[in-house]
């Protein structure tokens, strides 16, 4: 009869329940960067501890799902969630963070991973997070992007709906009317209007974080106001028009509106509007303000606001009088290209595209830190020394080749961005080191058919609009002139530098100075010149940082010192550079041979090197420990691209080409074991660095995620053939170790998922062999300190790794085939052993095999007619590293025991007479005798037991 209850509660337990229709939620919040976001408001009430699933896997056109994506679930309160209660979903994509603000939040199948370029989420009830009884809602950030709707029960436009118009923005949040509504059902088409969405194009984190004002019912609906303009551009040289603002609703009672311009430096418009009654249009007149920056055109939005309205807003372009100067302007425009190498790389590509500037203010102008920015974000920032001669141009390519420094005697630059990326039509901002706008442009695409024409201004220099170059005035049909005027002729005369070497080739072991530069200032300076020095390949061939031109004297000259390595890399040109301040830069080059290396044979394996240091913020940075002689010469790789699984030799390969490899060569001399290696910013091949050996970049930088990545080092014939794995460090849970030869916790390191930064943070002089210090370094848990701040960790501990005395007990321990996890005083049976209770410190002490049965080994007691007599055995080992104690008692309450210590020899009775005999049998187990006379036993009995501890 007890059971009854229980069997009736497990079958309800059973049941399911439908609580929700579609409609019944709606999404108010969207951000696909960070680790994802989202919101939903309760369009009813929600009953409690109601279930809902939410998936970035596509509707499939049969009521159901595709598969491939993630999910999540989340349970409600409790206690019912009112109808209008917004809840905000936090970081989605993260297993360890994902939280609610109200209820419960669990990650499901995979895990959601919104992305950027266009996705969408689905809300929907049922068993389980990928079998759907009912969709509720769904919302997306691209149009196109739900899949096939049929069978879902949502109608695309309401209860499905997409949160923009155009594009697919990283963030949005509803940001209409939460008032005002007859019932909470009204609010749908509202919130699936984009119109009522704000949106971030490029981070939606802006949007965070997300409004969780409740939505309400009742009351009088807002009404909607709509501003007309009878002019939509105007001058900024005294031009005015007429703003109209309408209201679209009952107009039995007066009302005031607030009027806001976004842009008061452009045009400006009365604070208020105020209807009468009877009234539903009131005019108003916007004024432009004459600022004195060359900008272009400048649109203005006007916005209408008030209590119990809907805003309303319009749009104005305040035109550009021209009559306004800027220091420095952008003269030309290349926002295309198609066949033109104009770079000087050799490759006609998007790379050749171009801003030029020039220098208006009359003066040289340093713009050092000036920045370039188009609508969308940064493009350009001029370097530190970057001083523009008057009149002069200066060139801002998409890429630029390492040889190129300047385009027919103009300054020429790359995107310090890595890429202009210009639009066929947008919209260029100049500011200034103090954020001060110096000029903003608006132009349009080419009208040339071929679009291999620039824009240009129509002067030259002088602020106006811009128009196709071939069709200004002077160019003579030419479709672009970077560098120069449209005629074809200099801007300016600018001084410039000319580098040469002298011999322009020489060996790698050359002693001394290989070969010797030469600088010279066209014109000659009248106060000494600094001139920056650099080498395109430092491990070839060394110059100095600078070299100094002295006042009136035409040139300078500079030693170049051969670097000699062990690769075998042939005849290597290494490009040199010289620049200064107000001067045009040049290059040169020097070819360094190869002084016959031989081929260096790996013969490195898993565990000769182990992780000691990552990083995946900033430039990246990681450290390693040599646990062996390294020759030199032994070059190691570094990738994160992803093992097959394949055997090394027999059809094992890299799986994602798209990653990078980097290569560490060791130094003439080699490494000693136990030596720290550095390799600091491996995603930059401009400043990789180590510092030891040579580290450079293979075939693309490694660049490691933050949301977690893996890096294997190998050796092999070159770095796509693997010869061995030598170790490994992952942040992301479980990478393929399979065919590698490595081992989890040993030769692989693995931190836990999207881990930022590690060090090993044990001892480095405790192990009595190297290879010893790789279960150490192996265990992360115990012996590494973490950081969500990899940077943080950085720079790594290079303290060396030198070898210390072993420890008897882990010799016995490693002998016995315990692990660092279980060598310590636990039972032997919770280590997977004999079971017989015996805890490790006393098999060690005893004698014994920690994984053997082994009841022999265990103390013997015996009488005679004077004492009791406790028997055993003691090895020699564990005499100084080990406590052995006896304890006896005459009522079996250890509680109150007397103690008794056995030492390294006999010791005579104490004052309960007791004695210890210690007999040493060489080196063998010695047998110790304990003996407990009688008399201490009043009740006729006598207890005892052995006990053993370590420090």
């Amino acid at each position: 009869m007890r059971t009854l209850p229980a069997l009736v509660f497990a079958a309800f337990g059973f049941q399911a329940t439908h609580a929700l229709n579609p409609g019944d939620i709606a999404f108010t919040g969207f951000n696909v960067d960070g680790d994802d976001d989202f919101a939903i408001v309760a369009l009813v009430d929600i009953p409690p501890s109601t279930t809902i699933h939410f998936t970035d896997n596509e509707s499939d056109g049969a009521g159901g799902l595709n598969t491939g994506e993630g999910a999540i679930s989340w349970t409600s309160d409790p206690s019912p969630t009112p109808a209008g209660t917004v809840v905000v979903f936090t970081d989605t994509a993260s297993s360890s963070t994902l939280t609610a603000s109200l209820g419960t939040l669990v990650d499901g199948t995979g895990g959601m991973n919104l992305a950027a370029g266009g996705d969408a989420i689905f809300a929907f009830e049922g068993p389980n997070d990928t079998t759907v009884t009912t969709f509720l809602a769904a919302v997306a950030n691209e149009a196109g992007n739900f899949g096939d709707l049929t069978g879902s029960g949502l109608t695309e436009g309401t209860t499905a709906f997409t949160f923009t118009t155009f594009g697919n923005p990283d963030g949005g949040e509803y940001s209409g009317a939460r008032s005002g509504q007859a019932t909470f059902a009204d609010y749908i088409p509202l919130i699936a209007d984009p119109f009522n969405w704000t949106t971030e194009d490029s981070d939606g984190e802006a949007s965070l974080p997300f409004d969780s004002t409740p939505f309400t019912t009742g009351g009088a609906a807002p009404v909607q106001l709509f501003l007309f303009l009878t002019d939509f551009e105007i001058s900024e040289s005294g031009g005015s028009t007429t703003l109209s603002v309408f209201r679209d609703g009952p107009t039995t009672s007066a009302a005031t509106v607030t009027l806001t311009s976004n842009d008061t430096g452009e045009a400006t418009v009365p604070l208020t509007a105020d209807f009468l009654v009877g009234e539903d249009t009131v005019d108003v007149t916007v004024t432009a303000v004459d600022d004195s920056i060359f900008d272009g055109p400048q649109t203005v939005t006007f916005t209408a606001a008030g209590v119990g309205f809907f805003d309303g807003t319009a749009d104005l372009t305040v035109n550009d009088d021209f009559a306004d100067n800027a220091d420095l302007i952008i003269n030309e425009i290349y926002p295309n290209n198609f066949d033109l190498d104009l770079n000087g790389d050799g490759i006609a590509n998007g790379a050749d595209e171009f801003i030029e500037l020039v220098n208006t203010s009359g003066s040289p102008l340093d713009i050092s830190g000036w920045t370039i920015s188009d609508e969308s974000s940064l493009r350009h920032t001029f370097a530190p020394g970057t001083i523009l001669g008057t009149d002069c141009a200066i060139l801002v390519f998409d890429e630029l080749p390492p040889t190129t420094t300047g385009i027919d005697g103009t300054q020429a630059v790359a995107a310090s961005t890595g890429s202009l990326s210009l639009n066929p039509a947008d919209t260029l901002t100049i500011q200034d080191n103090t954020a001060a706008v110096v000029m903003t442009c608006s132009y349009d695409s080419p009208f040339a058919p071929t679009a291999l024409d620039s824009v240009n201004l129509e002067s030259d220099a002088t602020p106006g609009p811009y128009t196709d170059h071939s069709f200004v005035v002077g160019s003579g049909g030419a479709q672009l002139s970077p560098g120069t005027k449209v005629d074809g002729s200099a801007f300016c005369t600018q001084p410039i530098l000319t580098l040469s070497a002298s011999p322009t080739s020489f060996t790698e072991n050359t002693a001394g100075t290989a070969s010797t530069g030469t600088v010279t200032a066209t014109p000659a300076p009248t106060n000494d010149l600094i001139v920056t020095l650099t080498s395109g390949d430092t491990t070839e061939a060394i110059v100095p940082a600078t070299v100094t031109i002295l006042a009136n004297d035409p040139s300078a000259t500079f030693p170049i010192t051969a670097a000699d390595d062990l690769e075998v890399d042939g005849d290597i040109v290494v490009t040199l550079a010289a620049s200064a301040t107000g001067y045009v830069g040049d290059t040169s080059t020097v070819t360094v041979q190869d002084d016959g290396d031989t081929v260096i044979t790996p013969n490195l394996s898993p565990g000769s090197i182990a992780f000691t240091g990552f990083n995946s913020d900033g430039g990246d940075n990681l450290a390693f420990v040599a646990l062996q002689d390294i020759d030199a010469g032994q070059v190691i790789f570094f990738t994160d691209d992803e093992w097959d699984g394949g055997a090394v030799g027999a059809g094992g390969g890299f799986v994602d080409s798209n990653e990078g490899t980097i290569r560490w060569t060791s130094p003439i001399g080699g490494v000693p074991s136990g030596t720290i290696v550095l390799i600091d910013e491996p995603g930059s091949s401009a400043t990789i660095s180590t510092n030891i050996g040579v580290a450079a970049v293979e075939d693309s930088q490694v660049a490691l995620s933050t949301s977690g990545d893996t890096l294997y080092a190998y050796q092999g014939s070159d770095f796509r053939t693997v010869t061995s794995f030598v170790a490994l460090i992952s942040s992301e849970g479980a990478p393929n170790l399979t065919g590698t030869g490595l081992t989890s916790g040993t030769t692989a390191v693995l931190l836990p998922d999207s881990t930022d930064g590690g060090v090993y943070s044990a001892g480095r002089s405790i192990s009595p062999t190297f290879a010893g210090y790789l279960p150490l370094i192996g265990d992360v848990a115990g012996n590494w300190t973490l950081a969500s701040d990899g940077a943080s960790l950085v720079p790594f501990d290079t303290t060396a790794f030198t070898l210390g005395t072993a420890d008897p007990y882990d010799t016995w321990a490693d002998s016995k085939g315990l692990t660092p996890s279980n060598n310590g005083a636990e039972d032997d049976a919770e280590n997977g052993g004999s079971g017989d209770g015996i805890a490790n410190v006393l098999e060690f002490i005893l004698g014994g095999d920690p994984l053997a049965v082994d009841p022999s080994i265990l103390p013997t007691a015996s009488t005679d007619n004077s004492d009791f007599i406790f028997t055993f055995n003691r090895s020699d080992e564990s005499e100084s590293v080990t406590t052995a104690t006896f304890q006896w008692v005459a009522d079996l309450d250890f509680s109150g025991a007397n103690i008794v210590p056995i030492g390294a020899i006999s010791s005579p009775a104490d004052g309960n007479g007791v004695t210890v005999t210690v007999e040493e049998n060489g080196s063998a187990v010695d047998t110790i005798t304990v003996r407990v006379p009688k008399t201490n036993a009043p009740a006729g009995a006598l207890f005892g037991r052995l006990t053993g501890t370590r420090p």
